[in-house]
């Protein structure tokens, strides 16, 4: 069930209900971002420029690649289907706990999905030990770096070691970095683009808050990406989406902004939740923390929608039921933690 669904079974407006399904940037996009928006619309009558010139040059100055390696196109799900069906995988692994994302595009390619269980925190141990069972050329595996559902990320070596076992091995690599901005972690740009299989997802969706006109982009070495770009039908691109994204890349101060208000949101996330002695949670580098939410789910589903909060559907990992919490606006953040204490039967007088 999505937003709309949501608002329609209940019969609200979409501008009444709290979403705390997606992790967009609670910021919303960049000033500059909107600027370009009202500027742009006065030339919507242009055909969109189907190499994203500008866009191009601006990305591979920013990550010291050349012109042929990289790939600007729609949101990351789309990207990620042009790579499975440019390299034509018949398995697909994914790290555990798998979202909803990737069984749909498995589900829609015919692609078998192959979980590799987490039975170490940051599955160092689990990738290692797979990628030395002998994955094929019908393999692919996509590592979702941090992860969109527990916002854990694999370090950097094991990262490399994967790469430089899919040279061996054949097998394609997808590294989906939707999430990375949000953190501090480092790209492993330059030993993709000196590989033959590996591939680097983005989107602006996510931290530059533009899910509503979805733009993404691959970084691969370039004779692989000419096998992607071949699979893509022409008119792809709108102007508008591409004048967002460049003017998102150029507000250097948007950065700064969004980890100030994510650092202080989530200090009085993780100062009311530690207040709740029955419950569990785990405040991520990502843009959202995590409740071990076990029998407490279906109480705190009600008072939600009797309050107009829109919840997720708890995920399983290692025998416990977890929900996942974006960090929203305060007020937002504010009314879900007061939702959340009541379902918990927490006492008035506690922070």
């Amino acid at each position: 069930m999505n937003i709309f669904e949501y608002a329609e079974a209940h019969q609200l407006s979409i501008n009444t209900v709290l979403d705390f399904t997606s992790s967009v940037n609670p910021l919303g996009p960049s000033t500059k971002a909107k600027n370009a928006l009202r500027k742009g619309i006065s030339d919507i009558h242009i055909y969109p420029d189907e190499s994203a010139l500008y866009l191009t040059r601006l990305i591979c100055r920013r990550e010291s690649i050349a012109r042929e390696q990289l790939f600007v196109g729609r949101g990351s799900t789309e990207l990620i289907e042009t790579i499975l069906l440019a390299k034509g995988p018949t398995n697909l692994h994914l790290l555990s706990p798998i979202s909803g994302k990737y069984r749909n595009i498995a589900a829609k390619m015919g692609i078998n999905i192959r979980s590799i269980s987490r039975k170490s925190e940051d599955n160092t141990a689990d990738v290692i030990r797979l990628m030395q069972t002998g994955l094929g050329r019908e393999d692919a595996i996509i590592i979702v770096y941090p992860h969109n559902l527990t916002g854990f990320a694999l370090p950097m070596k094991v990262l490399e070691h994967i790469i430089d076992r899919a040279e061996e091995t054949g097998t394609t690599v997808i590294i989906d970095e939707s999430y990375r901005e949000f953190t501090g972690l480092e790209s492993p740009v330059q030993k993709v683009i000196g590989s033959r299989n590996s591939f680097i997802v983005r989107s602006f969706s996510l931290f530059y808050a533009l899910p509503g006109i979805p733009l993404g982009y691959i970084i691969g070495p370039a004779h692989s990406l000419e096998a992607v770009k071949r699979v893509v039908p022409r008119g792809r691109l709108d102007s508008l989406s591409l004048l967002c994204a460049k003017a998102s890349l150029q507000d250097r101060l948007y950065h700064g902004r969004t980890r100030t208000f994510l650092d202080t949101e989530k200090t009085f996330i993780q100062k009311t939740l530690g207040a709740l002695k029955c419950l569990s949670h785990t405040v991520t580098e990502c843009p959202f923390f995590l409740l071990e939410i076990g029998s407490h789910y279906e109480r705190l589903k009600q008072l939600c929608n009797r309050y107009r909060i829109f919840i997720d559907e708890p995920f399983e990992d290692n025998g416990c039921l977890y929900l996942k919490i974006p960090v929203k606006k305060h007020k937002w953040n504010a009314r879900f933690l007061k939702t959340l204490r009541n379902a918990m039967g927490a006492k008035r007088n506690e922070p």
